[in-house]
This record gives structure tokens, sequence and C-alpha cells, in this order.
């Protein structure tokens, strides 16, 4: 057995490298422009744009590569103001501007490792948990000075996927030693950059099961992922369950949503992705969730089911099922079209607009 946030939280460190499943999946919207990871291998990633001037028309539209093929870019993330966007790559953190040609590297005055995802306070100032010891810990970092401090660290807790909204700081919270999860939150100094440990407060105390990852939609409204304490190795399957948290009646209260499978293949050994479980976690655009569900057929083929849960209504939505053999995930609203990730028998040569609108759908 092994514990599945090991792999989350080790996305962007140095894993063995080998295998040759190729994967294509969008990571971001920016108003007409769609961002690809093109996964060749393991050792070759790219990051594409597709530019698109009528949203309900993707054919024909203008796509290019953003980065030289050096890079190895995951854990995208558009910047504030959308004047550019960060990656991380062999463990650094990298801002790309999109007048510049080429990416420049962000040198801290102290060493981490194991970064996770990068969040943005504004176009100098990020944070992200990642580890200085043994510790996953928050920092605070300023990119124009290249400084970076201790945001948030406990003795013998890890503390994880943080999200600082209307200056408050949420995060998970894992014991070292009985692996209890809980999720608090902390009043956060803007000025300062520092939050006040006397103002902690545990909103959603999840005992055993492993939160894995957090994402607030507001100050009041957001949804974290666990799963099971361990996971089998015998499990051809890893199921994970998604929670819905809102501050109701001057509480907080913790509703269990939906549950969704992914392959454990696709997040361990050679055919894994690169960024391993990211790409299938659930993308929020307002407060619906886009989600994935794979599934087996009777005959052992995979088969994909898209769905949105409005976090409002508490209403779900399947969207459309997959013909038997394709792998769908990591979907997305553009416009009138949903998109989504797939996998490929074999890497394209290159791609193309045409391609990638066979990987979409309109939405009714």
């Amino acid at each position: 057995m092994r514990l599945l946030v090991v792999m989350l939280l080790a996305i962007f460190s140095d894993w063995p490298i080998h295998g040759s499943q190729s994967y294509v999946y969008p990571v971001a919207i920016d108003q007409d422009t769609v961002f690809y990871v093109y996964q060749k291998s393991l050792t070759d990633l790219e990051l594409w744009c597709l530019f698109v001037s009528d949203n309900s028309q993707l054919q024909s539209q203008h796509l290019e590569k953003c980065l030289y093929w050096r890079f190895i870019p995951a854990g995208f993330t558009l910047l504030p103001e959308h004047k550019g966007f960060s990656f991380i790559d062999s463990g650094r953190l990298w801002v790309k501007d999109f007048i510049k040609r080429s990416p420049s590297a962000i040198s801290f005055d102290q060493p981490v490792f194991n970064i996770s995802e990068v969040c943005w306070l504004d176009c100098k100032n990020c944070y992200f948990s990642a580890k200085q010891k043994q510790n996953f810990t928050i920092f605070i970092g300023n990119t124009s000075e290249q400084i970076l401090k201790v945001l948030y660290d406990l003795p013998n807790v890890e503390c994880l996927s943080p999200k600082i909204v209307a200056n408050q700081l949420f995060c998970i919270e894992r014991n070292q030693h009985d692996r209890d999860c809980a999720i608090v939150v902390l009043n956060f100094d803007p000025k300062l950059n520092i939050v006040d440990l006397n103002s902690k407060k545990v909103i959603a105390d999840c005992g055993y099961q492993q939160v894995i990852y957090l994402n607030m939609l507001s100050d009041k409204l957001g949804f974290y992922i666990e799963h099971m304490p361990y996971i089998h190795d015998r499990s051809w399957m890893v199921t994970l369950v998604c929670h819905k948290i809102e501050f109701i009646n001057h509480a907080w209260k913790n509703t269990k949503l939906f549950k969704f499978n992914i392959p454990k293949k696709y997040l361990f050994g050679e055919e894994r992705l690169y960024e391993s479980i990211l790409p299938f976690l659930p993308r929020s655009q307002k407060t619906s969730l886009y989600f994935s569900d794979i599934k087996q057929n009777e005959s052992g083929e995979y088969y994909s089911s898209i769905f949105s849960y409005d976090l409002i209504k508490d209403e779900i939505l399947e969207i459309f099922t997959s013909e038997p053999g394709k792998t769908l995930f990591a979907p997305i609203i553009c416009g009138a079209k949903l998109l989504y990730g797939t996998v490929l028998d074999r890497p394209e040569t290159t791609l193309s607009s045409q391609f990638l609108d066979q990987h979409a759908c309109m939405l009714l």
C-alpha cells in the first residue's frame, strides 16, 4: 500500500524518467486564448496556446508553442492582470511575460524543494507550499526582490494547499505522526505578509481521510478533495471524494458532494502524467465544478463521463459520456464549448487546431 498524498506533493520533483505514453490537455483559459500541455513523454513536455477569435469556432485558429524545447513546464498558472504566466521546471519557479520571448528564472534567497501549486497575490508576490527541511511549509515570496520567507509553519505538521482570500489564509494541516487532517483558516496581514497564529480556527476536521487538495472560491465557499488513508497496490482505480465547505449562519458546514475515479496507471509507473494527479482534479469556473469520472466496462475498456456540479444549487449534471476506449479528463469551458484532454495512442508529430477541435464538444 502507498499514500496517494506523496504522489500529489511530489508532482514537480525528480521522478525516474522512462515511459512513452502521451497526453494533451487544456490547463487554462485567458479570454481568447486556450493553453494546452502536450506530454509526448516524461522527458518531453510542451506548452501550447491556441488563439480563438470566436469561442464557438476553434478550427483554423492560430496555434503556437509558448516555450523553447528545453523547458519541461508544470504547474501552469496565469499571473494577475493576465500579463503572463508562471510554471515549475526541475523544481524551480519561472515567470514568462507575454510581451517577452523568454521566461525568467526566480532565484529566491533561500532554497526550497517540492514546490506545489504556486498562487499569486499580485504580479510580484506569490505563495506556495514547499519543503525546506522535513516538513511542508507555506512560504511567501517577492519575485522582484527574489526574497522568500516562511508564512506558516508548525512542528511535526505538513502545511499544504494554501489559499489566501479576503485577507485570510486557508490551508490543510496534516499531522506527521498519525496523518490526521484538518482544514484551518488564519487572519493574514497583506502589508506585513504575516499571519496571526492566535486567530487560527479549524473549519473542517477530516480525521484520517487524507485531504490532498483545497480550493477556495471565496472566503465563505470552497471545496476539497480526499481519499482513503491508503491505496492498495492491487487496485486498478483510485477513488477520490469531493467535499464542499461553506460558511452559513455563523458556522462552517462540511458537505460530501460526489466521488470520481482515476486509473492508477496514470498516476504511478511508466504511463503516468508528469503532473500526476493535478490534471484530474475538478476545475472551478465561477461556482461550478467540472470533472471527469473514468470507469471500466465489462470488456475492461476505459470510458469517461464528464459532469458539472453547481455548488450553489447543489445539482449535478452529466454533460456527456465517451465511447469505450476513450479516456477524457481536465474539462474546461471555453465560450460555448467544453474542452478536455485525452490519452493518445501515439504522439502527434505536431499539434494542430483541427486536432484540438476534435477534443471538444458543444454545450447545450
